[in-house]
């Protein structure tokens, strides 16, 4: 796909993108005069997630960010792991997308936020959807299909996968009172704490998932965890004719 890039007006635009490897990503190498600080705990350059299996080794990078800005305790960081996670996986299970997955964050101190973005360029969130016998037929427009897309185990693959990943985001970003910012075709939504707002418009291949965490928040999972999935009902173990629940 051929394009042209437009040299920002700014030049403190341009120096930032090129501390965040953004014309290196996109193959245009750009000198950066100044001396790289280390981005651990502080950002996250434009990255690309080329496989599912290095998932594991970019999550880390993402929240240790949160980590170091909110204070997350172990308990609090392993559900924000799982949380990205399973928001990363799903351009892998479900987008059929032509890229892969761009990652990228940023900590505001002045602001008191973190943003952080995920995207792809596949099929969207309604052509997926309809793959599941459930939904087929049943959604109209893109919004509709982003709207569905964070209620819970919602999914185009039942059986296969959980249907959390936006879902817990959600709920997680509406503890936090931050942004959560969803977009798949030409129809998204946009969720400050509980309120939720839907646009129809600018058009986009894929899906752009964008937070805005609040640093002075809260970022606790297990009671999100808990509430819509119960520990004491994780799992069955069977013993002989018993069923044991856990």
């Amino acid at each position: 796909m051929a394009g042209e890039l437009i040299q920002p007006a700014d030049p403190k635009v341009d120096t930032y993108l090129a501390r965040m490897d953004f014309y290196e990503f996109i193959k245009i190498p750009k000198k950066y005069d100044w001396t790289r600080r280390p981005s651990v705990g502080r950002f996250q350059e434009v990255i690309e997630v080329d496989s599912e299996a290095r998932i594991d080794k970019i999550v880390p990078g993402l929240s240790s960010i949160l980590q170091e800005q909110c204070s997350l305790n172990d308990e609090d960081m392993r559900g924000v792991e799982y949380v990205l996670s399973e928001v990363i996986g799903n351009v892998f299970h479900h987008a059929e997308s032509s890229v892969n997955a761009i990652v990228c964050a940023q900590h505001y101190p002045r602001k008191e936020r973190i943003e952080l973005a995920i995207v792809d360029c596949g099929k969207g969130f309604r052509a997926t959807l309809e793959e599941n016998p459930q939904w087929a037929g049943t959604i109209h427009t893109a919004q509709e299909a982003v709207k569905r897309a964070l209620q819970c185990k919602v999914t185009g693959k039942p059986g296969n996968h959980t249907g959390e990943g936006l879902f817990f985001t959600r709920e997680l970003i509406a503890e936090n009172g931050g942004t959560l910012y969803v977009h798949s075709n030409d129809g998204w939504i946009r969720c400050r704490g509980r309120y939720e707002q839907g646009y129809t418009g600018l058009e986009w291949p894929g899906a752009i998932v964008a937070v805005s965490v609040k640093t002075t928040g809260s970022l606790k999972c297990k009671p999100i965890f808990d509430r819509y999935a119960p520990p004491e009902k994780d799992f069955v173990l069977l013993e002989g004719d018993d069923e044991i629940q856990f």
